[in-house]
């Protein structure tokens, strides 16, 4: 993987990720090659009250949210700077290897594929 890597929070809006009531999941992207990766972070925003600019959610008491997405996003980033200084991140040849690499830095994401969300990896 190449060691220059945009890491961002946004919307997934993809139809089968939008939620009943009309809202969607936050996740963080981190582009690569055709395919990127995408971590979950288990807080889901309506669209309308998204800011793609400043990548924060806008309704009222969205002050919270937004500090703890900006935290994750740092131990995201963070992470990848682990790998990278470490060298693992060059042999890292796949999205998925990437994924799994800094979910294990992190010491596993509990939203990851459960109901538990961020507030869950913070609380640990």
């Amino acid at each position: 993987m190449k060691p220059n890597v945009k890491i961002y929070l946004a919307l997934d809006r993809r139809k089968n990720r939008l939620r009943s009531d009309g809202s969607s999941p936050v996740v963080v992207k981190i582009p690569s090659g055709n395919h990127g990766i995408t971590i979950d972070t288990g807080v889901d925003c309506h669209t309308t009250n998204w800011d793609s600019r400043t990548m924060q959610c806008t309704h009222q008491g969205a002050r919270v949210i937004n500090s703890v997405l900006t935290n994750f996003l740092a131990s995201v980033r963070t992470a990848v700077l682990t790998l990278v200084a470490s060298g693992e991140w060059a042999r890292i040849t796949t999205p998925s290897e990437a994924k799994s690499a800094i979910l294990r830095v992190l010491g596993g994401l509990p939203g990851e594929g459960s109901d538990t969300g961020i507030t869950d990896y913070f609380c640990r």
